[in-house]
């Protein structure tokens, strides 16, 4: 579907769509004015494609602030050529954590990897992988961490959440009315939670099934705000927009749940869920068990999302799901 290259979402705010050569499709950028300061959401991809749309739509010259979502390539991904020409860069704490401690971070990664029954030659392609991604997107020289910039974003009228889940920076920007959610929620997408190392503790894994639980709680809170997503439309109704993803939870754990129970390994159970032809490449095993630990974590622990749901008013709407999944446990 072709979509306007700009659209005004609301007086203050204007989406972007720009192209991405990854299996997401088009990312949208948000910009706006905000206190007589020229303000974008993400950056788009670090392509020629991207490159030509800064230029042509928004002058970076004229750009004071770029407040990123999280930082995958499509969000992040012209941050350092922003910052090269005078522009603000404010991220997450969490994504500062990639550049500084790249090396401890993919040798905590092989670990989990291993520990999750990888044979070393897979966890040696998946390795090669990572890198060449980490290659393949400069991170700015200069930048402000947003966490420490307080003052900032009262001045500017902006204020934030943390929703990790799908990565541990996730953050949700709130401009009065408007939420920019970045990937934290999206119409009919299933935004794979990716696995990582701890920001904390390297030596352990990120539990993004925990993370989501609360993040869960934090989205519920957007109720009565405008969402303004990084792909594809705007979220319409937010219950509809949580339950999507929770119900694509639940029917991803039903399909690795009878390997899984069985003993399988997450390694195991990956290869007997998926065929060969839907691993082409290392990077979609890392997709693939990124999303199995995920719902590993879910059925070790169900009532942890359960308690959620039942607090927020979400729980009737996947009931039956839950309750054929663990055999009613959860009827009522």
């Amino acid at each position: 579907m072709n979509r306007p290259a700009s659209v005004t979402v609301a007086p203050m705010l204007v989406r972007h769509t720009v192209e991405t050569p990854y299996p997401v499709g088009p990312v949208h950028l948000y910009s706006g004015e905000l206190e007589g300061r020229r303000v974008l959401f993400d950056t788009g991809p670090p392509t020629a494609v991207g490159r030509r749309y800064l230029r042509e739509h928004l002058d970076p010259g004229r750009l004071d602030y770029v407040f990123i979502t999280h930082g995958h390539p499509d969000h992040f991904g012209l941050a350092a050529e922003l910052a090269d020409a005078g522009v603000e860069v404010v991220l997450s704490r969490y994504d500062v954590f990639d550049p500084a401690l790249f090396g401890e971070r993919v040798a905590g990664l092989e670990k989990i990897f291993l520990e999750m029954g990888f044979p070393p030659e897979e966890v040696e392609r998946i390795r090669d992988t990572l890198r060449s991604f980490k290659e393949g997107v400069a991170f700015p020289r200069l930048y402000r961490v947003l966490e420490e910039e307080g003052a900032l974003l009262e001045e500017l009228g902006i204020d934030c959440l943390s929703c990790p889940g799908h990565t541990q920076s996730d953050i949700v920007y709130l401009l009065g009315d408007l939420a920019v959610t970045g990937d934290s929620i999206l119409q009919g997408i299933f935004q794979v939670p990716l696995l990582d190392v701890d920001y904390h503790d390297p030596q352990i894994r990120f539990s993004n099934y925990a993370a989501y639980c609360s993040s869960l709680a934090r989205l519920k809170g957007l109720g009565g705000r405008t969402l303004l997503p990084s792909h594809r439309e705007a979220v319409p109704d937010l219950d509809e927009g949580l339950l999507f993803y929770v119900r694509k939870i639940i029917e991803r754990a039903a399909l690795a749940a009878p390997h899984l129970r069985a003993g399988c390994s997450v390694y195991q159970a990956v290869k007997r869920l998926f065929v060969p032809s839907q691993i082409p490449t290392p990077f979609v095993m890392y997709i693939k068990t990124s999303e199995v630990a995920f719902v590993a974590d879910f059925l070790a622990d169900p009532q942890r999302l359960v308690r959620v749901l039942r607090d927020h008013g979400l729980l009737a709407g996947v009931a039956g799901q839950l309750n054929e999944l663990f055999d009613s446990r959860f009827a009522g």
